[in-house]
C-alpha cells in the first residue's frame, strides 16, 4: 500500500474520472455553461497523447475539447489557482471542498483509493476537474480530470479514479493519493471539485446581465463604477481590458452597483493608461442545482455587459 502510494506521490499524476451513466449532449441555451459535454472532457483525458509537461495545461486543453470556451487575447499560461479563478469568475464552474478517506482501501483493480464516491455525493461528476491545496504553505499544486470509479474489495464502496500529468508529461489513470506537496506530508493536502455548471449538474441557464454601466475618472489610477441594479443579484463581478487585443480578466467581486476600483498594473507593477482600459461587469445569482438526490444553493454569474470606456470626468 505505502510503497503504491509513494509511487504516484513521486509521479505526481492523478486521473479522476467517474461515469455513473451517459452523458448526453447539452444544448446551448439550456446550461449556464453553453454546449459543456463532460463524456468529451472524459475521452480527451483518457486518449491524449501531447505530452505537454504541465498538470493545468493538460487539464485545460481536456475541458476545452469539453466546450470550456478559450480566453480571447490570452497568450501565457495558467497556474492552478489562475485556471480556477478563471473558471469560476466566468461562471462556467463552481467549487466544492471533498472529503478524503482516513486509510486508503484496496480496489477491485488491485489499486488503493482515497477518494469515496459516497462520501462525496452530488459534489462532482464526470469530466469534472480537480484542484490540490497543500494547508501547510496554501499553494494549489496540481489539477486532474474527474474519469470513472472502481469499487473497494471489502466493502460496497466506489473511489473516484483520475486523469493528469506531471512535469515529466506521464499520464496515470489512478486512484486520488494524498501525496506530500514540497515533503509537508501526505495528510497536509486538501482536495476540491471544480463542478462544472451544466444542465447534467443540475444547473439552469443565466442570462441576465446589468445595465447602464458607466466608468467615470477619478484619477489616472482609479476610476469609478456605476450601474442599474439587477433584479435578483445578490453581488456583481468586476472585469477589465487593459490593452487592445488582451484577455478580459476578473478584477473582484462587490455587493453594490457602485465602486472605486484601481486601474490595473502590468506585470512590472506600471499601472496601465486609464484611457486604453475597459471595464465589464457581470450580475452575480444564488442558484439551487439538484444532483445525484443532493440539492445545493450556489452563486452562479450572469452575463458580461459591454465593456465600456473610462471616461473623462466632466466639470
Amino acid at each position: 500500500m505505502k510503497k503504491a502510494a509513494k509511487f504516484v506521490a513521486i509521479a505526481l499524476v492523478m486521473a479522476v474520472v467517474v461515469v455513473f451513466s451517459p452523458l448526453a449532449s447539452l444544448s446551448a441555451d439550456a446550461v449556464t455553461l453553453p454546449g459543456y459535454k463532460a463524456a468529451s472532457t472524459v475521452s480527451a483525458a483518457k486518449n491524449c497523447t501531447t505530452n505537454y509537461k504541465d498538470c493545468v495545461k493538460f487539464v485545460r486543453m481536456c475541458a476545452q475539447k469539453g466546450g470550456v470556451p478559450v480566453q480571447k487575447g490570452r497568450k501565457y499560461g495558467y497556474s492552478t489557482e489562475q485556471y480556477m479563478k478563471y473558471l469560476t469568475s466566468e461562471g462556467f464552474a463552481v467549487i466544492n471542498q471533498l472529503t478524503l478517506c482516513g486509510d486508503e482501501t484496496v480496489l477491485g483493480s488491485g489499486k488503493y483509493g482515497n477518494l469515496c464516491v459516497e462520501q462525496n455525493k452530488g459534489k462532482l461528476a464526470a469530466g469534472d476537474l480537480l484542484a490540490y491545496k497543500c494547508k501547510k504553505c496554501g499553494k494549489y499544486f496540481h489539477m486532474a480530470v474527474v474519469t470513472d470509479i472502481d469499487q473497494g474489495v471489502d466493502s460496497n464502496l466506489h473511489y473516484w479514479i483520475v486523469y493528469a500529468q506531471s512535469s515529466k508529461g506521464m499520464i496515470r489513470n489512478q486512484p486520488m493519493y494524498q501525496f506530500s506537496h514540497n515533503g509537508h506530508g501526505r495528510g497536509n493536502v486538501a482536495l476540491y471539485a471544480l463542478h462544472f455548471t451544466s444542465s447534467d449538474n443540475g444547473f439552469t441557464a443565466c442570462t441576465k446581465t446589468v445595465k447602464k454601466l458607466k466608468a467615470k475618472k477619478v484619477t489616472t489610477k482609479k476610476a469609478k463604477l456605476s450601474w442599474k441594479k439587477t433584479s435578483g443579484a445578490v453581488a456583481y463581478n468586476i472585469y477589465a481590458k487593459t490593452y487592445a487585443g488582451g484577455p478580459v480578466e476578473f478584477v473582484k467581486q462587490v455587493k453594490g452597483n457602485s465602486v472605486k476600483v484601481a486601474i490595473p498594473k502590468n506585470s512590472k507593477g506600471k499601472v496601465y493608461n486609464y484611457k486604453k482600459v475597459q471595464f465589464a461587469v457581470a450580475p452575480v445569482f444564488k442558484q439551487s442545482a439538484a444532483f445525484e438526490g443532493v440539492t445545493k444553493t450556489y452563486k452562479v454569474v450572469g452575463k458580461k455587459c459591454k465593456l465600456v470606456k473610462v471616461k473623462e470626468t466632466t466639470k
